[in-house]
């Protein structure tokens, strides 16, 4: 064994080689957010609690044991995302093949995408999501909004089930997207400390649908081979301690996350490069409660090593010039059981396919 220092370690007075503190720290992070990723993937099948809806069935996953990682470097993110997004589209590849999946560490099936630009090809679904979910536009007039300017339907909704990779081993599983039906004019808000807040997205890894092997694509599911997509993200839907808010053709249920944490909820995308566009696929389960530190320490965990952006309520208004709408009267009112009955019987939850 060598006797000298290297970038990575370095010779203790005792001869022994140690590593240095930075790439502990590295290592640390790369745990951390392979294990949030799993958890919240594979908690939030299991978990019962709902956010607005009941969700459809979904698979039961068996939970992955962490390998061993290898070294990988950190990144200092770059993009801006209160950037615009016609200038960051003006130089970034639309074409997937040009992409680079860069791994975070070796035995980690989720990469981050270079040149990170690709990321804001995505604003205009969050924005839309985010809009009325979280900020009480109603959907009709915010898919419609000339600020996104969709060519189609962004929420893909013809596939029944989606495959998918678990954040470590090569085990396919498959999952019913969860999504709100939306029959009238649904409209929603997160408020923190009586104050619409929105709610953040952040980047929790990408892969392609296929590697390349002898010149031939090697898909990981067949759900892929006959399809235009080519890369499918993860993303965390994130909400701090405080109220979901829901409104439906008038009826209204208010749910109190104050005392028990915010909600990290999975979002997946999938990137079409026919269209050369992302869809919303769906989100993954009801989503796992947090606190609201750890929900801002694994933030900015994934802005590091995935190089994401933060979308955020700012990010939001100065993108597209969009701000909360006025919540309902009286919205803490309508928090009882009754009050969710009612509200659920208004919408209709679509039949799985």
């Amino acid at each position: 064994m060598s006797n000298q220092s290297d970038n990575f370690s370095y010779v203790k007075p005792n001869g022994k080689r140690a590593l240095r503190a930075w790439v502990w720290a590295t290592l640390a992070i790369v745990l951390v957010v392979v294990g949030i990723s799993g958890y919240s993937i594979f908690a939030a099948q299991e978990r019962q609690a709902e956010i607005v809806a009941t969700p459809r069935p979904a698979a039961t996953l068996a939970p992955t044991s962490i390998p061993t990682l290898t070294l990988a470097p950190t990144v200092t993110p770059t993009v801006d995302a209160s950037a615009t997004s016609s200038a960051l589209a003006a130089e970034c590849p639309s074409d997937s093949t040009q992409w680079t999946f860069t791994p975070v560490a070796g035995g980690v099936n989720y990469d981050r995408i270079d040149p990170p630009c690709v990321y804001h090809g995505l604003d205009p679904l969050i924005g839309w999501i985010m809009s009325f979910d979280t900020m009480g536009w109603d959907d009709k007039t915010a898919i419609h909004s000339s600020n996104f300017n969709f060519s189609n339907d962004p929420w893909d909704n013809n596939v029944p089930r989606t495959d998918f990779l678990p954040p470590t081993g090569n085990k396919v599983y498959s999952f019913v997207p969860t999504w709100f039906p939306f029959e009238q004019n649904y409209q929603g808000w997160y408020v923190v400390s009586n104050s619409v807040s929105g709610a953040n997205f952040v980047v929790e890894g990408c892969y392609p649908t296929y590697n390349m092997v002898d010149g031939q694509k090697k898909y990981w599911s067949p759900q892929y081979a006959p399809s235009d997509y080519t890369a499918l993200c993860m993303l965390s839907m994130d909400t701090l301690a405080g109220w979901k808010v829901n409104e439906d053709g008038g009826k209204i249920y208010s749910r109190n996350y104050t005392s028990s944490g915010g909600v990290r909820l999975p979002a997946v995308f999938g990137y079409d490069n026919v269209d050369h566009a992302w869809y919303f696929l769906g989100f993954m389960g009801p989503g796992v409660l947090s606190s609201d530190k750890d929900t801002i320490n694994i933030e900015a965990t994934d802005q590091t090593v995935f190089n994401s952006p933060l979308w955020n309520l700012d990010w939001i208004e100065k993108q597209y010039g969009m701000f909360p709408k006025p919540l309902p009267d009286n919205w803490q009112k309508y928090s009882s059981q009754a009050d969710e009955t009612v509200f659920e019987s208004q919408v209709t939850i679509p039949n799985t396919k």
